[in-house]
């Protein structure tokens, strides 16, 4: 059996596609807990391990569940249950900017360091690199026509405040390829959600972020970063990373077979 832990009982869409549950089968039977919403399962679970057989697998991620207070609690009591295996699947950290808790958890690396295997979406010294899974999705090779030159692509709690008539689109989207085809529908793609610049890079895009979180600083694709004030200069120096979906879904395959060879 494998539980998957992740942010899955949210609107957010780079949450919800952030589960490897999506893109590969693992041929066991599969649980999903929202891994802040449904605490009280997880602590059930810790409880009476008597239900579970030690043959159990456990899947954190993906999404930035790490150096964050909301998620640290469900961490640690998913690191106290008997499993057969624990494995943290493109997980990254997000601090956001008016935390003032110390940075990093000092539990973090040692989770990660005990698990049976991790990768994280971070470039980080001394940590191994696995970016988001969500690279798979198949709606991310399809071609569209560019009719927009920039458009705006912006967190659901967060809104990018630049007073123009860009067309904008928030990350609460429940249709994925409707978000695909406006993020493809542009050159530029102006945004704070992560996963709003990810997806972009791996279409081709040349991206502009605003970020409000360590998980921005972490990205591993060099992107032109800050204020809304100085978004002529930024989108000045953006670029495209070519071939970079090649990348990143070669390095969750590879994964992929390691995870199987372990559960």
């Amino acid at each position: 059996m494998i539980i998957n832990a992740h942010r899955s009982n949210v609107k957010n869409i780079g949450d919800l596609l952030s589960s490897p549950l999506h893109y590969y089968n693992f041929n066991q039977k599969t649980l999903v807990l929202d891994i802040h919403d449904h605490i009280n399962k997880i602590e059930l679970i810790s409880k009476g391990m008597r239900l579970l057989p030690l043959t159990t697998n456990i899947i954190i991620g993906g999404g930035g569940l790490l150096d964050n207070e909301f998620f640290e609690e469900s961490i640690q009591k998913l690191n106290k249950l008997k499993v057969n295996s624990i494995i943290y699947w493109g997980v990254g950290h997000n601090k956001h900017d008016d935390d003032n808790v110390k940075r990093i958890y000092t539990s973090t690396k040692s989770f990660l360091d005990k698990s049976s295997l991790y990768g994280v979406r971070d470039k980080l010294d001394n940590y191994d690199f696995l970016p988001c899974v969500s690279c798979m999705h198949p709606e991310l090779e399809r071609k569209h026509n560019i009719v927009n030159d920039v458009v705006i692509f912006e967190h659901e709690h967060i809104p990018v405040k630049i007073e123009s008539d860009i067309p904008r689109m928030r990350n609460d989207q429940k249709d994925f390829s409707k978000i695909i085809e406006f993020l493809g529908s542009a050159n530029y793609v102006i945004t704070n959600s992560y996963h709003g610049m990810y997806w972009s890079i791996l279409m081709g895009k040349k991206v502009v972020c605003i970020p409000f979180s360590s998980k921005f600083e972490l990205f591993p694709f060099e992107t032109p970063m800050g204020k809304e004030s100085e978004i002529d200069s930024l989108l000045q120096s953006a670029k495209v990373h070519e071939n970079a979906i090649d990348y990143c879904r070669n390095l969750n395959n590879t994964f992929y077979s390691k995870v199987m060879d372990i559960i």
